[in-house]
């Protein structure tokens, strides 16, 4: 049984592919940076994000939208 967990630790990095609905976690490892920064980033309108109940949820637009500078503010 595999118990790494997802992304694989030893997946090279432009070997990550981002969901169309991310968590916040999958974000941070698909931007190399951290949560915390990944939650700063939403509370401030520089990341779109959809409420999914209790859970956010980024979508790959957004997340594209944010590395070109698109980010609505």
């Amino acid at each position: 049984m595999n118990t790494t967990t997802w992304p694989d630790s030893t997946a090279a990095p432009g070997d990550y592919h981002l969901p169309a609905l991310a968590k916040v976690s999958e974000v941070a490892v698909f931007l190399r940076t951290s949560e915390p920064t990944i939650r700063e980033l939403l509370r401030t309108n520089r990341i779109r994000s959809v409420r999914c109940g209790r859970n956010i949820r980024i979508t790959r637009d957004a997340v594209n939208d944010f590395i070109r500078g698109d980010a609505q503010s």
